[in-house]
């Protein structure tokens, strides 16, 4: 017997019956690398394999995989005839979200909502903790961010980092992988909003964020855990302003 039945018989995989096949051969596989069945850098069986244990076409198979590699569970390199399981990252939950933020499965709201218990909790967190380095680090964003003019989708990417600087500045693991989860689908709607406004408006919004980032910052060198809390607050009820009508 080769190493690959060895693998397949491991595995334990059950012939699909159901309608929706392709997403039933998704989640069986999806669900063993979860559970650790499947670890990263391992090799799932070739397709020939799999339409074998499957029962299933071609097609189907490679819809399924397909679905994988979307979700970023598995790279699949083209020519081995195979694909290889990924690490599980924060980017592995970031494009669902987006996904279902996209079709309205999360509103705007909730994510508002989500947004100001976490970020008020881990920005007093930083605070508390910040070091110098992390005080020059958050300095050197905004210093960046000043000298833009026009340019939207840059200065959402620094306004990420700066949000992002804050999660991993507070010392705490969970605060710095929710945001990574959540910093690209916030800076989408964030730009697609934009887009909405007139220049007069945007020109209001850019000002608002740069002195709301201000003042966080200087509450974080100074310390001041409740001035920090009321400030990130005001800067996120902006956000909810801006989202507001959906």
């Amino acid at each position: 017997m080769t190493r690959e039945n060895d693998a397949a018989n491991a595995l334990d995989f059950e012939p699909v019956l159901n309608y929706r096949v392709s997403e039933a051969i998704y989640e069986q596989i999806r669900n063993k690398i979860i559970n650790g069945e499947l670890k990263p850098n391992d090799r799932l069986p070739s397709e020939r394999k799999l339409i074998e244990i499957f029962r299933r076409s071609r097609p189907t198979i490679r819809e399924a995989l397909r679905m994988l590699e979307s979700a970023g569970l598995i790279e699949i390199i083209p020519g081995s005839g195979g694909a290889v399981v990924q690490e599980i990252s924060a980017a592995t939950v970031t494009q669902p979200l987006g996904n279902m933020i996209l079709l309205k499965r999360i509103r705007l709201l909730e994510l508002y909502e989500f947004r100001i218990i976490n970020e008020t909790a881990y920005v007093q967190w930083t605070a508390e903790r910040r070091t110098e380095g992390d005080i020059k680090k958050m300095q050197n964003i905004l210093k960046q961010m000043h000298t833009l003019k026009g340019d939207w989708e840059t200065l959402l990417r620094y306004d990420s980092e700066f949000h992002k600087t804050i999660a991993e500045c507070s010392r705490n693991e969970m605060a710095k992988i929710i945001y990574n989860v959540i910093t690209k689908p916030v800076r989408d709607i964030m730009y697609a909003k934009m887009g909405e406004l007139t220049l007069k408006q945007q020109e209001f919004h850019k000002n608002q964020l740069m002195a709301d980032h201000d003042c966080i910052l200087d509450a974080i060198i100074n310390q001041d855990v409740d001035k920090v809390k009321e400030l990130m607050i005001d800067h996120l009820n902006h956000f909810k302003h801006l989202i507001e009508d959906e």
